[in-house]
């Protein structure tokens, strides 16, 4: 499930004429404690520092839309 999250942020932004681009979309707050998790998990893991992970606990908590959330996998 966390990977077709993580899928679905990353989708194009651009969509058809008249469509709301994905990452325009509201994010539930399912959707951000699912990158919550998946964030601690990473650090866990030894793939990101603790400053690191502050800064993208920081920007997924604040996420209002697909858009912002993806901003923390970068």
């Amino acid at each position: 499930m966390a990977l077709a999250l993580f899928y679905s942020l990353s989708m194009a932004e651009s969509e058809p004429a008249g469509e709301i681009a994905h990452s325009e979309l509201r994010a539930s707050h399912d959707d951000r404690d699912r990158v919550v998790e998946l964030l601690r998990v990473s650090a866990g893991d030894g793939r990101l520092t603790a400053e690191e992970l502050d800064e993208r606990l920081e920007l997924a908590m604040t996420a209002r839309t697909y858009g912002e959330l993806a901003q923390t996998r970068r």
